[in-house]
């Protein structure tokens, strides 16, 4: 999952230098939260989840005080609010939380919205230039924490031209501007795909889009067309109904226009189109609600550019807001003798929503349960595979682990991280050889891969050919300057060679990336003994086991360099840890 490299081995949220120093560029708003957290919880996930259900929730409130401003009933911006809160597509952004961006930017997004109805709420000049100006500072704001956020000034747009008298509008002032630039929009857009169609890099993006699919591995516009109908649709079926939700979905290219999928597709868009001509003088309210889910939904509809899935859940957040709004306000009920029934009728749904999102909850536990879940959604989800075979190769369940990575073999041999995952467990075996040789297939496959790198420089290490290590690790150290491991590694390498002060440099770099790694202070302890630098390898050692308090070699080392340096308190506490160790691991083989 992204939270191994967007969270646990991102030197940027680890203090404010780091975040300054940008060596993971990213999206800095969420890198900030992330800040935020580390202080307070380290790497403790309890921490991460709460401040993402702190922000879902928050978002729960904004969406209250959206409907309250746009003039409609507190029965539909209570029901509304809590559909978006236990809607259960919405789970991958809770509980994920490298997926805080989409929370942190729709927040902003819906404050900078806020912040422009006041605008119109105001007479004074003054301040309606600080409503102004406070709108477009949240929106700047949302932009830092995802890119969809630059579709605001077309939700203030749409806004005037539904709800703001002529008069009173302050961007959409002629009447026909709106019209123009829809007409505008879809002759760029015709232009563009003309354009983007002939491009390399959108071709071999489509390309490896389609491989994942199974029935067609070349480029072909006609059949993407088809595909963005097909999860158009498919994307809002799982708003309706939202069973088998998973953070991934492996369906096939539509063979034609008649696909029941695309079939759908189609006969929504008029329906749009049809229900915004009706409401756009009947309904203003629903007209813009209308216009804002359609626009949100644009950034993530893969009509401009393939993203990294057709389909994913994450990518209706924000359109939800939108939906959950039209679902609430469609069916409000006013007559006093049917009120009862639509109550009951709401908790129901509320209470359904809430079950599911529970039940969607256990399937974010683990990575087991997530990919094991995905590969029951998407049988042939080489994804999913690859997921299974790291999270069993973490589990030491090795033969379970290589058959997931065999399979995804057979259903991608170009892709080189099944190779990787095959090759670490040759690794682990010590059957070295094998183990050279898949990480050179790996590399083969993935030349710019520092991970492949990395192992490679390990196995090399371990066959005692201590240049060809220094080598992979060096170069993997240049393809990614803050990889910590890479430079551990390296630095055990450089000691095996007595070059012990290019590997206490190595060591220190891999600290100044990640001061919480073990295995780097361990080692910086173990080379600055050897350069007599007693006081610095008991800070490393101590360094080491405050952070792994069973490390027993830590602790042993600890012991030696204490008694050494006549430190007999130090010395005393290690034995003494030590020997609790030892006891706890005696009772638990009995």
């Amino acid at each position: 999952m992204d939270d191994y490299s967007v969270i646990v081995n991102n030197p940027d949220i680890r203090s404010f230098d780091n975040f300054i120093a940008n060596t993971f560029p990213g999206r800095p708003l969420r890198e900030i939260s992330y800040l935020f957290d580390y202080t307070l919880f380290g790497l403790n996930p309890w921490g991460y989840h709460f401040q993402n259900i702190l922000w879902h929730t928050l978002n729960c409130w904004l969406l209250f005080r959206v409907v309250i401003r746009l003039n409609l009933s507190e029965t539909v911006a209570w029901f509304s609010s809590f559909l978006f809160l236990v809607h259960p597509i919405h789970v991958e952004v809770v509980a994920n939380s490298s997926h805080r961006k989409d929370s942190l930017a729709l927040a902003f997004l819906l404050m900078a919205l806020l912040s422009y109805i006041k605008i119109f709420e105001n007479k004074s000049t003054l301040r309606r230039a600080i409503w102004f100006s406070s709108s477009l500072l949240l929106w700047a704001t949302a932009f830092f924490a995802k890119g969809n956020s630059l579709v605001f000034p077309a939700i203030i747009m749409a806004y005037e031209y539904a709800l703001v008298p002529a008069e009173n509008r302050l961007i959409v002032r002629w009447k026909q501007m709106i019209p123009l630039l829809f007409i505008s929009s879809a002759i760029a857009l015709i232009v563009w795909y003309f354009y983007i169609s002939t491009l390399p890099s959108f071709k071999i993006a489509i390309i490896g889009a389609f491989v994942k699919t199974e029935n067609l591995a070349s480029f072909s516009l006609s059949a993407y067309i088809l595909m963005l109908l097909k999860s158009f649709a498919f994307m809002f079926s799982k708003l309706i109904l939202p069973l088998n939700l998973s953070m991934e979905y492996i369906f096939s290219v539509p063979d034609s226009f008649l696909d029941p999928w695309v079939i759908a597709a189609l006969l929504m868009i008029p329906a749009f189109f049809v229900l915004s001509c009706i409401w756009r003088s009947s309904s203003p309210q629903l007209f813009f609600l209308l216009l804002f889910t359609a626009i949100f939904w644009l950034p993530t509809s893969n009509v401009f550019w393939h993203l990294s899935y057709f389909a994913a859940d994450r990518y209706m957040y924000a359109p939800s807001v939108g939906l959950c709004i039209l679902t609430a306000l469609a069916t409000e009920q006013k007559s006093y003798s049917v009120r009862r029934y639509y109550l009951i009728t709401w908790i129901c749904i509320l209470s359904a929503c809430a079950m599911l999102s529970w039940k969607q909850t256990g399937v974010w536990r683990d990575e087991k349960s997530l990919y094991t879940q995905m590969l029951k959604v998407s049988p042939r989800s080489l994804e999913a595979m690859i997921g299974l075979a790291g999270a069993y190769y973490l589990e030491k369940n090795y033969t379970i682990s290589a058959l997931y990575a065999r399979q995804a073999m057979e259903r991608d041999f170009t892709d080189y991280r099944p190779y990787m995952i095959l090759g670490n467990i040759n690794f682990v075996q010590h059957r070295l050889n094998d183990a050279l040789q898949l990480f050179l297939e790996s590399q083969n496959k993935n030349p710019r891969s520092p991970e492949v790198l990395n192992a490679l420089g390990s196995v090399y290490d371990d066959l005692g050919k201590p240049t060809q290590a220094i080598d992979s690790f060096q170069t993997a150290l240049k393809l990614r300057p803050d990889y910590f491991e890479a430079n551990t590694n390296l630095g055990v390498t450089l000691d095996r060679t007595n070059n012990l002060s290019a590997a206490e440099s190595a060591l220190n770099k891999a600290l100044a990336a990640n001061g919480d790694y073990v295995p780097a202070w361990f080692n910086l302890g173990v080379v600055r003994y050897k350069k007599h630098d007693k006081h610095g390898a008991r800070l490393a050692f101590c360094e080491a086991v405050k952070r792994d308090p069973s490390h027993i070699d830590a602790l042993t080392n600890l012991s030696v360099v204490c008694r050494e340096i006549g430190d007999e308190v130090c010395y005393k506490d290690s034995v003494s840890r030590m020997d609790m160790i030892n006891s706890a691991n005696k009772l638990r083989k009995r």
